[in-house]
């Protein structure tokens, strides 16, 4: 009886400390990370190009289906409310034959190291514009993936710290700088507000598609927090919660690209927020403004490609430091096949498109199910 209860309140600590480090706050940080995504906003010239001022209707379109996503993660998750129920992804508790878990495994995976992928790409030709034009790309991939390769043998808690402690400095400091750019701004930019044609919006759908694989990828991290003992209301709430903050700030780079450049020079600028920051004070602040948005594409980086690691270590039954590496190197050759960023935004996009059209179908119909039918098999 002494062991039994000993053990008991050890369990019972052991879950307090996972519930002080995997609360409903980190949760709404971590939802905000997912969203954003690596923060440099190369979308915006694709979106401006089809719908110019319009843009506001497929930003909308964009918070409804991401918000409808985010529920029915949470519901799929939450299906079984035994906490000794430990599950890798949210798919985990309703799929009970194993093929159908290798194939959302495989999605999961491949997907996820795609987009680390795809990031990291954008990213280095960020860097080379910006900064360091003359650097070999594969000198910054190395030097990019050196924080994941010391994050992931540490464990999510190392991850999950190193997400929270640089959020609000990173936030704060992006948020200011661009709210100093209206200071050159022309509000009739904005105008007209209605779309010339809805069709352009209809032929938009595949780019703004791929915005909600981060919020898919919730499906690796719900999972942990239900597993520390948060509750189902208020894990949905904070979800919600941090998806509409990176809305907001997506949102707010896209009025200073319209406010400072308007719709069809915004829409030829390959970064037009960094040119935004670019003309205030002769250029000055470029280099600074990199810093939160390399945090960001860090964050992406990690998020993404710890997302994978887990399924890794889960099918090799442990976390090896050669899994790590491994995983790493994919990442950073995939990084440096597409000969141009034209590839990347085709080919890859491709890819996160149609994980999470796969993947968004098949939670609909899990939902379905459940209400009408109570279990899928």
């Amino acid at each position: 009886m002494g062991t039994s209860s000993a053990h008991g309140e050890k369990e019972k600590i052991k879950r307090q400390t996972m519930l002080k480090q995997r609360n409903r706050n980190v949760l709404a940080i971590l939802t905000f990370e997912l969203t954003i995504g690596p923060a440099t906003f190369e979308w915006i010239p694709i979106w401006l190009r089809h719908v110019h001022t319009a843009i506001w209707v497929p930003i909308l379109l964009y918070v409804g289906i991401g918000v409808v996503l985010i529920w029915l993660l949470t519901e799929v998750t939450f299906r079984d409310n035994r906490l000794d129920t430990r599950l890798l992804t949210a798919f985990d508790g309703v799929f009970h034959r194993r093929w159908l878990r290798w194939v959302v495994h495989g999605t999961l995976l491949i997907t996820s190291v795609v987009y680390g992928s795809m990031v990291l790409r954008i990213s280095m030709n960020l860097i080379k514009y910006i900064a360091l034009p003359s650097t070999p790309m594969i000198s910054i991939a190395c030097l990019a993936m050196l924080i994941p390769v010391q994050l992931f043998r540490g464990g999510l808690d190392s991850v999950l710290r190193y997400e929270i402690t640089l959020f609000w400095p990173t936030t704060v400091i992006g948020v200011l700088m661009l709210l100093l750019c209206f200071e050159v701004s022309d509000m009739s930019n904005l105008l007209p507000l209605w779309p010339v044609s809805w069709s352009d919006i209809i032929d938009l759908l595949p780019q703004w598609i791929y915005l909600c694989w981060g919020v898919l990828l919730l499906t690796m991290y719900l999972p942990i927090f239900r597993s520390a003992g948060a509750d189902k209301r208020s894990v949905l709430w904070m979800a919600i919660l941090g998806f509409l903050g990176a809305v907001l700030l997506q949102t707010l780079n896209v009025f200073v690209v319209l406010a400072d450049f308007g719709a069809y020079e915004g829409a030829s600028l390959n970064w037009p927020v960094f040119e935004a920051i670019r003309i205030q004070h002769y250029g000055r602040w470029t280099v600074l403004f990199l810093l939160p948005v390399l945090t960001a594409v860090s964050s992406a980086i990690n998020l993404s490609t710890y997302a994978a690691y887990r399924l890794v270590a889960y099918y090799l039954r442990s976390r090896t430091a050669l899994a790590t590496i491994g995983l790493c190197s994919v990442v950073v050759l995939l990084s440096l096949r597409p000969p141009s960023m034209r590839t990347v935004l085709s080919a890859y996009v491709a890819v996160i498109d149609a994980a999470t059209v796969f993947l968004g179908a098949l939670l609909t119909v899990i939902a379905l199910t459940m209400a009408f039918r109570g279990r899928v098999s």
